[in-house]
């Protein structure tokens, strides 16, 4: 609804709003946080319809749709923040089910691709429309989709751990990984 505000609530702040919204934002709703309340995710009502954020450190981190969608819908984040699953919506694919992972790089990804990249070859033929939930650790999440007879059906994915020495995010552990690492290092990121 219109002038509402995600916000955050801890026993010794009580309700304080998070803002000011992303540039663009008349309202907006919090969805999920992290273990901790540091992370928090949900959606901001823009002019195209709504767009996922991450919230960190008091500023908003938004999550823009993926190419041929024109929303997207933060629905949960894993315990350390990392993880965000929703939803990207309003292309002609309609709902798509995605994932969003701070370890790599490009923003959205749709899970059935994420999916596919890690080898979970029965996804094939489905249509993932919606995650809605993910585990403490990121590895599983729970939504819904159309499977390949046409019907609405729970889905429960399981995607394999990053490999913790990919360091780009390329799907595997390489020398290039090392090189990344020390530049990034090397310029205090």
């Amino acid at each position: 609804p219109a002038g509402t505000l995600p916000f955050r609530w801890t026993s010794a702040t009580g309700m304080v709003a998070l803002e000011p919204l992303p540039a663009g934002g008349s309202a907006g709703f919090a969805r999920s946080c992290s273990a901790d309340g540091s992370v928090i995710v949900g959606s901001v009502n823009v002019a195209a319809g709504s767009l996922a954020f991450r919230h960190t450190g008091g500023a908003f981190q938004t999550l823009d749709p993926m190419q041929g969608s024109t929303t997207s819908n933060a629905a949960d984040v894993s315990a350390d923040g990392s993880v965000v699953v929703g939803i990207n919506a309003g292309g002609p694919s309609g709902n798509i089910a995605v994932i969003w992972d701070d370890r790599v790089p490009g923003g959205w990804r749709s899970l059935k691709q994420a999916l596919l990249d890690a080898g979970v070859s029965s996804v094939a033929a489905w249509n993932l429309q919606r995650a809605v939930s993910v585990s403490a650790d990121g590895s599983r999440i729970a939504g819904d989709g159309l499977n390949p007879g046409g019907c609405t059906e729970a889905v429960r994915a399981v995607l394999p751990r990053l490999c913790a020495a990919d360091f780009n995010g390329t799907g595997g552990g390489s020398v290039q990984d090392s090189f990344d690492f020390l530049s990034a290092w090397s310029a205090a990121d």
